[in-house]
């Protein structure tokens, strides 16, 4: 019980910021009838892609502020529609 604990563990940090492969884990374990150890993987990944949600929603803001300054100091509009693209894209 113990080496899995270890295991699980070391699984859960190895795969920290990997959502698809948390849930890959989580379906493993579910598949095995080990279902609290599927949860473990199923939370983690759902904690996994709301960090990379809020980095993403907080890079935007981001750069809709330096477009929105570079705005107000004059910068020409075609240098700024390449930027909102990028972002936009992003």
């Amino acid at each position: 019980k113990e080496k899995t604990a270890e295991e699980v563990q070391q699984l859960l940090q190895q795969n920290a910021n990997k959502p698809a492969q948390l849930n890959a884990l989580g379906q493993k374990y579910a598949s095995e009838g080990k279902n609290e150890m599927a949860k473990l993987f199923y939370d983690a990944a759902k904690k996994a892609t709301d960090k990379i949600d809020a980095g993403k929603a907080q890079g935007l803001q981001e750069g809709l502020s330096a477009i929105t300054r570079a705005a107000q100091r004059g910068i020409p509009l075609e240098q700024l529609q390449t930027a909102s693209s990028f972002v936009i894209r992003a």
